[in-house]
Formats: C-alpha cells, sequence, structure tokens
C-alpha cells in the first residue's frame, strides 16, 4: 500500500512517500497497527492525523485494502 506523507511528517519520516505491505481488506486499526511497527515515530502523531483513502477521508470503520491510496494528513493552520 503506497502511504502519502505530507508537511511536517516528511522531516519526521524523511520521504514524502512510504509502503506498508498488507494483505486484504483490513481496518484502519489494524492499518494503524501495521504501520507503527515499521514506523514507531507516528506513534505520536496518531491523534492528530486524518487519514484519506483514495483522495477521500475515512472514519474509523473503513476498511483498507493493498491497492489503495492512503494519505496521512496533519492539521493545517492558516494565515
Amino acid at each position: 500500500m503506497k502511504i502519502l506523507v505530507f508537511a511536517h511528517l516528511k522531516d519526521v519520516l524523511g520521504c514524502s512517500q512510504i509502503e506498508c505491505p498488507i494483505r486484504g481488506p483490513v481496518t484502519l486499526d489494524a492499518f494503524w497497527n501495521r504501520l507503527l511497527e515499521d514506523y514507531p515515530v507516528l506513534s505520536e502523531h496518531r491523534q492528530t492525523l486524518r487519514v484519506s483513502r483514495n483522495l477521500e477521508f475515512v472514519t474509523a470503520d473503513a476498511l483498507l485494502s493493498e491497492n489503495d491510496e492512503i494519505a496521512l494528513i496533519p492539521p493545517v493552520s492558516g494565515g
């Protein structure tokens, strides 16, 4: 699964895109558990991030599949 990262997360991870291998449909919680195994630094950001699947925000009950494009979107401020 391709995961896009934005804003300060690029600095945290050192890249703008990561891969997270998953099989079959998984819940958003299962996705996070798998992602945090490889990228534990994201745990401190999890509560503030929004997740989108194929350009649409998803809720906690969403199912994600290996062909989805996921984006981790941190809070932003304008001015």
